[in-house]
């Protein structure tokens, strides 16, 4: 399921870059849930780990969703101005 979730935002990422023909409120409205995911990650986070812990999981958790967040919109807006839609790593 999470893969599926992934796949989904970056579909929606790649439909605003390459301004394919689905509504952009659609597209803005899946980005924006993706951005809101991190919020719940704290009460799931908190039945896994202990309370003197939980914060510190879930800041972790929530940097690594920001840092792929910025290296896959980076990735895809800069091969995006070259003319040519690479999702892999940057050489």
């Amino acid at each position: 399921m999470l893969a599926a979730v992934g796949v989904l935002f970056i579909a929606a990422q790649l439909a605003l870059i390459l301004r394919l023909p689905v509504p952009s409120y659609l597209l803005w409205a899946i980005v924006g849930s993706m951005g809101a995911a991190t919020v719940p990650s704290f009460t799931i986070l908190a039945e896994y780990f202990s309370s003197e812990i939980a914060g510190q999981a879930n800041a972790a958790l929530n940097i690594l969703h920001i840092s792929e967040h910025s290296s896959c919109s980076t990735r895809l807006v800069l091969s995006s101005k070259s003319g040519v839609v690479r999702v892999g790593t940057i050489r």
